[in-house]
């Protein structure tokens, strides 16, 4: 079987026409020669001004197709590269930091070859280093923050058929009528959802991973079990509480009023952090969000580009994407991926005007058609 390698271009022209050609290495020392098609823009990732001087880092998207052969074992194959590029925004110069950049993209990519141009940018993003306190950086100018190479490989998960030993897939739905969420590792609770509570409880898509006994857990390691409460309607909150602090549980069981109920005191099992909050090398944090209303619920996400969004905002919910996206022009393909991004999101409404594209929002009404709302001259929209 041939096997491909991702190389990471951080010097070549921006944009260009005509193929290139490249080797990459295949399984036994393989060489198999590969034609290069031209790049394409998938995605710019940061723009950042430091020093009065804008930097650009884009991915580029570029056609594999392996070249013909006299003698060739099995069928060529196609397939796509990405290429992360750093540049200065006015001359296109490339920049010292892309290399930095692209070999950690690179890393990212080789442990889950499936992210997205999307993905990779949340990632990187959402794994940076604050900027040192009372630097011109430390006001803002400068972007997201600093690289952390170790933080961002160690917050992309890994693409794996098989779940790692002993493990659960913790699934997350969402009641958009009371804006909760909830998570379940359950089998049969979660065939029941899909099946008879998708009128109220939809998939979001996000899961985390964690032991369904704690005997299965690796050696050394003392997981905590998770306790799941409820507290129903007639307290004016309908929702669930999760909690690995064995102190929090005992607090909820002896509740003066009453209102919590514990359904299970081992929903799941999972490894808390040290004291100083970190987690053990090999192992992805998952962060915990609370509503802070009266209807008291969390939410659970691995997802560094939710993390973000609700960190800076303070809320759990986008309730509605609106604007016209400049989309007209672009591929297929690329129309496809930035509905999948804003299906990750999970608004109430989607509303494209008039420069995102009948194109896209065909595929936005394919994939979202509950969700789209179209708008022309006039449209007028009140959110109560």
């Amino acid at each position: 079987m041939r096997r491909r390698s991702l190389l990471i271009g951080t010097g070549a022209v921006l944009l260009g026409g005509g193929a290139a050609a490249a080797m990459l290495f295949g399984g036994e020392g393989e060489e198999v020669p590969v034609r290069l098609g031209p790049p394409v823009l998938a995605l710019p990732l940061l723009r950042i001004t430091l020093g009065g001087e804008d930097r650009l880092l884009v991915l580029l998207r570029r056609r594999e197709e392996e070249v013909p052969r006299a003698l060739s074992f099995g069928a060529p194959w196609r397939g796509e590269r990405l290429e992360l590029r750093g540049f200065e925004a006015a001359t296109l110069r490339p920049l010292f930091a892309a290399p930095l950049v692209s070999a950690t993209a690179s890393m990212m990519i080789a442990r889950n070859p499936n992210l997205t141009a999307g993905q990779v940018l949340s990632i990187l993003q959402g794994s940076t280093a604050e900027f040192a306190s009372g630097s011109t950086c430390g006001f803002g100018y400068c972007g997201a923050g600093r690289l952390d190479a170790g933080a961002a490989v160690g917050s992309t998960i890994p693409a794996s058929v098989d779940l790692p030993p002993g493990a659960v897939a913790v699934v997350e739905f969402y009641d958009a009528a009371a804006d909760h969420y909830f998570v379940s590792s359950d089998p049969a609770e979660i065939a029941n959802l899909d099946q008879f509570g998708s009128g109220r409880w939809q998939r979001t898509g996000h899961v985390f991973y964690a032991w369904s006994d704690p005997s299965v857990a690796p050696p050394g390691v003392t997981p905590r079990n998770v306790c799941r409460f409820y507290a129903g309607p007639q307290f004016q909150i309908d929702s669930h509480y999760f909690t690995a602090d064995p102190a929090r549980c005992a607090y909820l069981l002896g509740h003066p009023q009453g209102m919590w109920t514990l359904q299970t005191n081992a929903a799941f099992w999972i490894e808390a952090p040290d004291a100083s909050g970190a987690c053990r090398s090999g192992t992805v944090p998952v962060y915990a969000f609370f509503n802070n209303r009266r209807d008291a619920n969390q939410r659970h996400t691995i997802d560094l580009s939710v993390r973000r969004a609700m960190t800076l905002s303070g809320i759990d919910k986008v309730h509605a994407v609106m604007g016209g996206f400049h989309l007209a022009p672009h591929q297929p393909e690329y129309l496809r991926q930035t509905v999948a991004e804003l299906k990750a999101i999970n608004p109430d409404w989607l509303i494209p005007m008039h420069c995102s594209g009948e194109a896209f929002i065909a595929v936005a009404m394919q994939e979202m058609a509950a969700k789209v709302l179209r708008s022309s001259t006039g449209t007028r929209y009140v959110f109560a």
